[in-house]
């Protein structure tokens, strides 16, 4: 057993997130971990409102013994969330809720003010996933990271280190799917949420800067689009690649 799961064990919380990119990993050592007929382990690309009835219906079973459910997803609906407060307001005894959340999705606070929120950074996952922590700091998304990308000139933007690992990343679930484009879009939508609070931070020194504004607004905009199925992470880099200034 982990220490990731221990720790989550020895804590008297019952639900519990973890906002992570290696979220399908660390999902897969949990299921092995957890291995058993009286837990439940959903894989999702969007957590939707009937997902959230089947959580509801599972977890109220009376189990004499501590189970768990481990629910990893790339985005939830905003009627899944709403039907599953007071379930996770008042979680049944014998019950344990690992939510895997992939970095970047717009969770309700009024969700997130009924878990306990995870940090992987404690290093609390053993040796056998220490590969993929590593590669998850090979791919680290910062402000180094949309500093460099804003003083590099437009044309070779798109030919930076830290662009190509994002295009690159491809997650092992979305095979199981028409679009593959999953792990690329996660990480795209971590670097938009980086470049807009450095932009932002530009815009409070030049207040009239009316360059930034249309670029924030830009931003905004794939920070929506992103999230489709049919979104593409290149074309948007491509294009903020070209459209906003070298600073």
């Amino acid at each position: 057993m982990n220490s990731f799961l221990q720790n989550i064990l020895s804590s008297n919380h019952q639900v519990f997130l973890l906002f992570t990119q290696e979220r399908e990993n660390i999902f897969h050592e949990l299921k092995h971990d957890l291995s058993g007929t009286e837990n439940l382990f959903l894989n999702l690309k969007v957590l939707d409102i009937q997902k959230g009835r089947e959580l509801i219906k599972f977890g109220n079973i009376k189990f004499n013994e501590t189970h768990f459910m481990v629910i990893s997803f790339y985005s939830a609906t905003l009627e899944a969330q709403n039907s599953l407060l007071k379930f996770l307001e008042d979680t049944p005894v014998n019950l344990k809720i690992i939510f895997l959340v992939s970095e970047g999705a717009n969770l309700l606070e009024t969700f997130l003010s009924r878990v306990f929120i995870l940090d992987l950074k404690q290093k609390n996952i053993e040796e056998n996933t220490e590969k993929n922590i590593e590669e998850k700091i090979e791919l680290k998304i910062d402000n180094l990271t949309v500093t460099k990308f804003l003083k590099t000139k437009k044309t070779e933007r798109m030919k930076l280190k830290e662009i190509i690992d994002i295009l690159e990343k491809e997650d092992e679930y979305a095979k199981e799917f028409d679009k593959k484009e999953r792990k690329d879009r996660e990480a795209t939508e971590i670097f938009l949420l980086e470049l807009e609070k450095k932009l932002y931070l530009m815009l409070e020194k030049d207040l009239k800067n009316k360059r930034l504004i249309k670029d924030i607004l830009n931003i905004q905009d794939f920070k929506k689009y992103i999230k489709l199925s049919s979104s593409s992470p290149k074309i948007i880099l491509e294009y903020l690649s070209l459209s906003i200034e070298e600073f």
